[in-house]
């Protein structure tokens, strides 16, 4: 007697491929190994003088932007510096801590 196995009913037969499935495999196949080619191109081309021209540039960038940054900190405490001398002598004028007469007479040199 033969066994179920051996014979494929219809609901386990195979469904056959469609028309275009080995066309779209073959161009699965082609755009994969086409990309890999590219990686693997690309990844080559960024070694030894490419690598050194990008730090080069980097470099020159972060200088640039550093330069910058510390030109910009020196501005603000001078500012700074500038506002907390002119600011508290003026306050000292508003409170009773300094007396007019001696501040004008400093002003216009003792006379």
């Amino acid at each position: 007697m033969a066994s179920k196995t051996d014979t494929p009913t219809s609901s386990r037969k195979a469904s056959p491929n469609p028309p275009g499935h080995e066309q779209r495999v073959a161009k699965i196949k082609r755009i994969r190994c086409g990309a890999l080619k590219s990686y693997r191109a690309k990844k080559r081309a960024n070694t030894g003088d490419a690598v050194a021209n990008k730090l080069d540039s980097l470099l020159k960038a972060m200088k640039q932007y550093m330069k910058m940054k510390v030109t910009k900190v020196v501005a603000d405490e001078k500012r700074a510096e500038s506002k907390l001398s002119t600011g508290f002598v003026a306050s000292l004028k508003g409170s009773g801590l300094a007396d007019d007469s001696e501040s004008d007479a400093a002003a216009t040199g003792g006379q």
